[in-house]
């Protein structure tokens, strides 16, 4: 019942080509703030009704940020050095080769600009106060709430910059957003209250609509008759127009904050009027049981009267709620029943422009960008010029000014409120459940739009580093005479005043002349400063829209990442595109990755839109795949029994496992030993050079009979290992290219499987049938040995279980290097490479000349052999 309740408010289009009129007035990018307003100070015209005063935050400080990686900014320094002149320099015949060292200390100044944030809000490509200002079209109000967390849950209508034009029979319909739809009045009512009561502390004394009178000039000036909200702004960077409404009252304009102030004056008029109603009725009975009227211009609500406490009676309330619309009424004695009628004397303009109160803070966060410290910056070392000691101290990070993130938090907590228990308010940002790992740094796979200016204020910092690097120049041929010009310069360490012997560096003729012209050399240098970005309450906003246990995504897609449901949930970053500019630093479009901005697009954008329309007029939603099911019991498929030497011989330690006490393990290499005819033993060789057993403070992993359960089941990923990552990091690494063509290995024995390579058994399964393939090496192997063994080329390999050295062999070399074979790519027998992983920093410089088979010893190759005959 919840989903279909849903399905009937959240849905805001009917299909996706809906579009409406071209927008009358002008639309603009976002202007650079001329002042900075503190929260006590207004300004007119403000920008937009839901970011009405940019880059000025109430919260002056930073609360419950999200940190992200960033992209490096690669700063670039020359270094030039004369010769003669510094540095250490030796006389090499015709060359003079000279060594310098440097510690260079620089103030840098860095520009970020171009950065908006994605897909919360979009303030600038539509009406607002300000001119056209860029070539970006205005937003349609399609666009508007497809592409947009802020639109989508306030809806397009009640915006101080349209009026009336948006308050269509057709925009209440589809456009009007779920809360407007799914909160009762007086809920609304509370939410435009808690904004109202919020200025000054929290929100900015915004403008919240324009107002005329039916009753023309007069209405204005008296504040009598019924208002009709009109467009604020002319779109020109003129003031508001018509009579203007703050939340509260401030400086002559009007606003919710005071009292009516009427019937005071009006009572009397009032009893007279209601008299001719009740004959024989004295006068003060009539005052009686007209009582107290409510005379605030914010609305009464059930559970709070003029002194706090809830109405006696719904009768009490609706009298109150009469009152406050600008009636007069009168409860009926005997039957309590309430009689109104609508006084012109009485002011109705603060019930008629109430919606147009948000509901919710409009203000900007702060967040910020900075260059980490020392332990994350890089010097690029090229030739012959080496950098250390880089820091970056004293800095002074960026501060970027998002906006709609605390609107959003708190519109999506209401809306939660529709759906979540009293028990379980307290998780309405709780931890997210059934999601992949978040994304890496280099992470390509984003989402981005065009949102709001983020303001991005200057980074500064102290950079400091040391540089060694040397040069080769021309040596200058010595002579006897005087030195040049004079020989006074000789009178210098190393030389010898009127002799005619000059130290290095000094010039010698016998005959005065011109200066040997001055050689010079110019080194570039390169430091990569790595950066991070922190971002306010995105992941609250994350567990409420998406990610959470009471995420309202969630409530339409209440399975993911299980067997026959959704997939995985994928932590997609948000990007924005930046320009860096400094001394020594220009970088254009790079990017600022967003932590789970991307992913509110994907699914509460996206997803919900797409699970609601028919089938066919939305977009596709990316999913990761989903773990393998897992039981109640977290039981394994079926596994067949192995025999002969597809089953382990031997059940001790293979490094810090103990076999004998992971009898699902050995039931699991075993199993993929059986279906694909390898040994099982040199499963096991292979998991041990990839580190899967290592020990002491180089363990990857902690064998236990359960952890295996849980890893091998889908109940649990294998530690620090991502199944979108590739090279994977589970048991054994694959690429990406490689992994989709094997994965499927493990369905032999589980047909309606989801293999991840973060599964212990799916990686042991897919292990196996890539050794299997490659016992029959290339025919770039053809006459080749390693290990002392004569490698298969291109057949050859075994049908059973039972191998012989060459397929031992040549699996082994085609598992670390593929089936290439050349001065890089040789044997892995370096001596001392058993702890490497393999590759590269385990191969044999010249081909086969390390380690033999007879002889055994420390290498990588020996390891993996050692363990694979061994059990």
């Amino acid at each position: 019942m919840l989903r279909i309740l849903l399905a009937g408010v959240l849905f805001v289009g009917a299909f996706p080509q809906i579009r409406n009129l071209k927008l009358g007035i002008g639309t603009a990018n976002a202007q650079i703030p001329p002042n900075i307003n503190s929260c006590s100070d207004v300004g007119d015209p403000e920008f937009h009704s839901l970011r009405p005063y940019q880059a000025s935050p109430c919260q002056t400080e930073m609360d419950s940020t999200a940190k992200f990686c960033g992209n490096e900014l690669i700063f670039h320094d020359t270094i030039k050095e004369e010769y003669p002149g510094g540095g250490t320099c030796t006389d090499n015949g015709t060359k003079v080769t000279c060594k310098y060292e440097e510690i260079i200390d620089k103030r840098l100044t860095i520009d970020l600009s171009g950065a908006n944030l994605p897909f919360m809000g979009n303030t600038e490509n539509v009406p607002n106060s300000q001119t056209r200002n860029g070539s970006d079209p205005p937003l349609d109000d399609a666009d508007k709430v497809n592409g947009y967390v802020s639109w989508y849950l306030n809806g397009i209508i009640n915006r101080a910059e349209d009026g009336t034009s948006k308050t269509t029979d057709y925009n209440l319909v589809n456009l009007s957003g779920p809360l407007n739809k799914l909160l009762p009045g007086a809920i609304l009512d509370a939410q435009r209250i808690e904004t109202i009561g919020n200025v000054d502390s929290d929100n900015h004394n915004q403008i919240a609509v324009c107002g005329d009178s039916n009753l023309g000039i007069i209405g204005d000036i008296t504040g009598l008759g019924s208002f009709t909200p009109g467009e604020c702004y002319e779109g020109n960077d003129t003031r508001a127009k018509g009579r203007v409404f703050r939340l509260k009252s401030q400086g002559g304009d009007d606003g919710w904050s005071d009292d009516l102030g009427w019937w005071s004056r009006w009572i009397g008029m009032m009893v007279d009027k209601l008299a001719p109603f009740f004959p024989g009725v004295a006068r003060d009975v009539i005052e009686t049981y007209i009582g107290e009227p409510w005379n605030k211009r914010i609305p009464p609500l059930p559970w709070s009267d003029e002194d706090g406490k809830p109405f006696a009676t719904e009768d009490l309330y609706t009298k109150a709620y009469y009152e406050w619309r600008g009636n007069t009424c009168v409860l009926i004695p005997v039957i309590n029943k309430v009689v109104c009628f609508d006084n012109i004397l009485v002011p109705n303009k603060y019930a008629d422009l109430y919606s147009y109160v948000p509901l919710s803070s409009t203000e900007d966060l702060k967040g910020q960008v900075i260059i980490d410290e020392a332990s994350s910056a890089t010097g690029v070392v090229d030739d012959d010029v080496a950098v250390s000691d880089i820091t970056f101290s004293n800095q002074t990070p960026s501060t970027l000014f998002f906006s709609h993130m605390q609107e959003s938090t708190e519109l999506a907590s209401a809306l939660q409120d529709t759906f979540v228990s009293s028990s379980e308010q307290g998780n309405k940002t709780g931890s997210p459940t059934n999601v992949a790992p978040p994304a890496a740094c280099t992470s390509v796979d984003v989402r981005s739009n065009k949102g709001d200016d983020l303001f991005a204020t200057q980074l500064t910092g102290n950079l400091h580093y040391e540089v060694k690097f040397s040069c080769e120049f021309d040596s200058i041929p010595t002579c006897s005479g005087s030195c040049f010009p004079n020989q006074n310069l000789c009178n210098a360490e190393g030389g010898t005043a009127g002799t005619g012997t000059c130290p290095v560096g000094r010039y010698c003729c016998s005959i005065p002349g011109p200066r040997p012209p001055v050689q010079t050399c110019t080194k570039d240098i390169y430091i990569a400063l790595s950066t991070t970005s922190s971002t306010p309450k995105v992941e609250d906003i994350w567990s409420q829209l998406v990610a959470g246990p009471q995420s309202i995504f969630k409530k339409i897609f209440p399975k993911t990442n299980t067997t026959g449901g959704m997939g995985q949930i994928k932590d997609i970053p948000g990007s924005t595109n930046i320009t860096y500019t400094g001394l020594g630093i220009s970088q254009q479009n790079t990017d600022l990755k967003l932590p789970h901005i991307g992913g509110i697009s994907e699914y509460f954008l996206k997803g919900i839109q797409t699970a609601l329309r028919p089938k066919g007029f939305g977009e596709p939603i990316s999913f990761g795949e989903s773990e393998a099911s897992c039981s109640g019991d977290g039981s394994l498929p079926t596994l067949p029994p192995a025999s002969g030497d597809c089953k382990l011989g031997t059940l001790g330690m293979v490094g810090s496992a103990n076999l004998s006490s992971l009898p699902t393990l050995v039931s699991i290499v075993e199993a993929a030993s059986q279906n694909y005819d390898v040994p099982p033993g040199l499963i096991l060789g292979v998991m041990f050079g990839e580190g899967a057993f290592n020990g002491g403070s180089s363990a990857k992993y902690e064998w236990t009979e359960e952890n295996v359960k849980k890893w091998s089941t889908g109940c649990e990923s294998m530690p620090n290992c991502s199944p979108d990552t590739f090279p994977s990091t589970g048991v054994v690494p694959f690429f990406e290219a490689y992994w989709n063509k094997i994965k499927d290995a493990v369905k032999v024995v589980d047909p309606d499987r989801v293999p991840s390579p973060c599964n212990l058994m799916d990686a042991v399964f897919a292990l196996a049938k890539d050794l299997n393939q490659s016992q029959n090496g290339s025919g770039a192997f053809s006459g080749r040995t390693c290990y002392g063994i004569p490698l298969n080329a291109g057949f050859g390999g075994s049908s059973n279980c039972s191998w012989d050295g060459s397929d031992y062999e040549t699996a082994i070399r085609v598992w670390e290097f593929g089936t290439a074979y050349n001065s890089t790519y040789t044997c892995a027998t370096l001596t001392g490479s058993c702890a490497t992983g393999g590759g590269a920093s385990a191969a044999c410089p010249g081909g086969d000349v390390c380690e033999k088979v007879s002889s055994g010893g420390s290498s990588h190759n020996s390891c993996v052999w050692g363990v694979a005959h061994s059990h």
